[in-house]
């Protein structure tokens, strides 16, 4: 009898939390996001972001870093259509891995949410070279190559985002690439689709 009742007591304190699972699972959220940031070296992306199990979420898209190029000291880029600047610049697939925290005042998928963000860029590295003078009259007084290889660089981008509504939000933060081009500064972005739960928090009225 004893040990029967200690089985009964054991199911009964576990069963809330089984309870729980099947019949709250965590939502998942997918939507795409858009983005640019200023600094060392700009960057701009486009990714599909997939948030699953409160924490987790995977992000694959299209990313591009790049900055002002050396240049011969007399290299004069105005021309008849405007200024030509040579860029130095990496791009390709990206995919990342971000684990995300919530402040401690709101409940776990709400509009405010922490994102530790890492990955990999899969691409090609390009930059001037083999600079030689020309005429000059309607354009740049130099032209170039764009010399091309494969690359490869590690992405960290945390951040903070809201989302207002189900189906929008805004993030920003500070992001960092380890590369052929590496550099770090800080950006901001907007993401469309399954964003956020948009639950709400209703106080409870004093009588």
């Amino acid at each position: 009898m004893h040990r029967f009742l200690h089985y009964l007591i054991l199911l009964l304190s576990g069963w809330p939390a089984l309870a729980f699972s099947q019949h709250k699972p965590s939502p998942i959220f997918l939507y795409l996001e858009g983005g640019v940031g200023l600094g060392s070296v700009t960057q701009g992306s486009i990714e599909l972001n997939c948030l699953f199990k409160t924490h987790h979420q995977i992000s694959v898209g299209y990313a591009a870093y790049s900055r002002k190029a050396t240049t011969p000291s007399d290299y004069d880029g105005s021309g008849l259509f405007g200024t030509t600047v040579p860029l130095e610049y990496e791009d390709g697939y990206s995919i990342c891995y971000s684990y995300i925290l919530y402040p401690a005042n709101h409940a776990v998928n709400d509009r405010l949410r922490y994102t530790l963000k890492a990955g990999l860029l899969l691409g090609t590295y390009s930059q001037p070279a083999n600079f030689h003078k020309t005429g000059g009259w309607f354009g740049p007084n130099y032209d170039y190559d764009d010399v091309e290889q494969p690359s490869t660089a590690f992405i960290f981008r945390p951040g903070l985002t809201y989302a207002p509504s189900r189906a929008f939000g805004v993030s920003g933060g500070l992001y960092a690439v380890i590369g052929k081009l590496s550099g770090v500064g800080v950006w901001g972005s907007m993401s469309l689709g399954k964003v956020g739960s948009h639950r709400r928090h209703h106080r409870k009225s004093k009588h």
